[in-house]
């Protein structure tokens, strides 16, 4: 599963490139490793973004490979790639033999991870180390002691460094523990290990987040910080909203019906060949096409609604502590992802939790038909064909009202692997048109943009397309982003004043990726005729002797 993962989100590598806004952010953060400063040299702008663990890794992608924005996404493809096996133990531990195996498959073949594994953005990685401190979670809430409560401290403070909500796998971790004091509250010697270990695993993750929260009280404040988040946070009234918007966005990327019934047949079968087939063949072809009608009918988001309900009413194992935490992470993600502006790529720490959660009923069902299957009375229809037929009937019909609801509105694995490169070879066409003498080029573009550019010319952001028109002379060449623009009709009718300014030269299409578009534009996930190009606008000064 993590080679076949891994396939997929090294797919036509030569053809991956920054395309998203914050691809550029962090590309450029990235520079840190060429500061006489090191780390602490990093630009301070991408404090509005995301604390420095990516841009940290991409620095040391750019000590090894160079500076490119193929190193930049190689930290995400490496971050998606290793996420497969941590799911991978993360259901084995959790839920035995088999579970791994399923979960590793959901995780492989998940589209909206695919998508975000090949982009330069913070969740995959984030994704990787929310994980990683959800298994150590476990481990502590099973045992409390120094050693477990040393490595929970640093893994929720690494999560922390990758991403501000980083600290919710710790919240995960103490929520559970309320309800296991609860649960046995005169046995003090248990709760007082687990809440004092518990206190230092919380001073461990503070220790190590202290420089970041030092690095950003010193260029602007803390304070600030909070504020500018808050800006993106709706309330109740807007939660419902949200919520519908972000199950539309994972939908669209969920690569269709062919990609969700393929990763239902590789979890059923993955987990067959890990536990083997015990109730003979067509048991496991019952088991199979239950799973993949599952799979495909919630499209991996709402499996964990019936793995919860069936553990809640008591036909799965007595809920233990390490299940007990994926629930907690996955109901907590669940109410409080919303209240964030709907971006898809946050919904993917909620999906890990139904990976794992669906891994864990997959191995339920599987006993449960081996336990139909293994007594038939004679002169009847064996005990493995009732099964076969019976999951025949409930395979049909989900699996057709699926297929009819994702042909009709969710892309394909072709759109999630299309070629994001079109920013990129827009800029080289630029450069070959700039003068080679040219001392610098005032810009309003996506941080993309200015990226690319920055390796072969003097370029000066401008922070507004008021600024541009208004600030400096006319006679530097000028650069304007569609993009940046598209959104505001006041700007695009003050854009027919910088023909007034400079000669018009150029204008070179781009293209954004479905992830992207997705961002700028969260209602295109239930549209087909959204407009994907965004042009970038090339001026030069007006030639001696033309009129203004």
């Amino acid at each position: 599963m993590t080679i076949l993962g891994g396939m997929l989100r090294l797919w036509s590598l030569g053809r991956l490139g920054l395309v998203h806004f914050d691809e550029g952010i962090y590309a450029m953060a990235g520079d840190w490793i060429q500061s006489p400063s090191g780390i602490g040299g990093l630009d301070p702008t991408v404090i509005a973004y995301a604390p420095p663990g990516f841009p940290f890794l991409v620095g040391l992608a750019y000590g090894v490979l160079g500076r490119g924005d193929v190193a930049a996404i190689l930290v995400s493809i490496v971050a998606g790639v290793l996420t497969i096996p941590v799911a991978g133990w993360l259901g084995w531990r959790t839920f035995g033999r088999g579970a791994g195996a399923s979960a590793a498959a959901l995780c492989a073949l998940a589209g909206p991870h695919i998508a975000f594994s090949r982009m330069a953005l913070t969740d995959a990685s984030f994704l990787l180390a929310w994980l990683v401190a959800i298994g150590v979670g476990q481990r502590f809430l099973e045992r409390p002691g120094p050693a477990r409560a040393l490595a929970l401290g640093l893994a929720v403070g690494v999560a922390q460094l990758f991403k501000y909500n980083g600290w919710l796998a710790g919240a995960a971790v103490a929520a559970c523990a309320v309800i296991l004091t609860l649960a046995r509250p005169r046995d003090r010697t248990a709760w007082l290990a687990l809440w004092g270990w518990g206190l230092l695993a919380a001073a461990v993750a503070a220790t190590l987040y202290w420089p970041w929260f030092r690095f950003v009280e010193g260029h602007g404040g803390y304070a600030r910080l909070l504020e500018h988040q808050r800006g993106y946070m709706g309330g109740l009234a807007a939660w419902p909203r949200f919520a519908v918007t972000q199950l539309r966005q994972n939908h669209a990327l969920s690569g269709g019906p062919g990609l969700l019934l393929g990763s239902g047949l590789a979890a059923a079968l993955a987990m067959l060949a890990a536990r083997g087939i015990r109730g003979g063949a067509l048991a496991a072809m019952a088991f199979a096409m239950i799973v993949s009608a599952l799979v495909l009918a919630f499209g991996l988001l709402f499996v964990a609604f019936v793995g919860i309900w069936l553990m809640a009413v008591g036909l799965l194992r007595p809920v233990g502590r390490s299940t007990g935490l994926l629930i907690i992470a996955w109901l907590g993600l669940a109410v409080l992802t919303p209240f964030y502006h709907p971006y898809a790529r946050l919904l993917l720490p909620f999906q890990s939790m139904s990976w794992l959660l669906a891994a864990g009923l997959f191995v339920r069902l599987e006993e449960g038909i081996e336990r139909l299957t293994a007594v038939s009375r004679p002169g009847t229809i064996g005990g493995p064909a009732k099964v076969l037929f019976a999951a025949a009937a409930l395979w049909i019909l989900p699996t057709l009202l699926a297929f009819t609801a994702y042909w009709a509105s969710s892309r394909s694995l072709a759109d999630l692997l299309e070629p994001s490169d079109s920013v990129r070879a827009a800029c080289r066409k630029i450069t070959g048109i700039l003068p080679r003498n040219l001392e610098h080029l005032r810009l309003l573009a996506r941080p993309p943009v200015t990226f690319y550019l920055s390796s072969s010319a003097a370029v000066s952001p401008q922070p507004t397309l008021e600024r541009l028109l208004t600030g400096g002379d006319t006679t530097s060449w000028t650069l304007i982003d569609g993009a940046m623009i598209e959104q505001s009709g006041e700007d695009r009718r003050r854009l027919a004043r910088a023909r007034v300014r400079w000669d018009f030269v150029r204008e070179v299409p781009t293209t954004m990726n479905l992830p992207t578009l997705l961002d700028v534009d969260p209602g295109a996930a239930t549209r087909r005729d959204q407009n994907p190009r965004a042009s970038l606008l090339l001026f030069r000064p007006k030639r001696t002797g033309a009129r203004r």
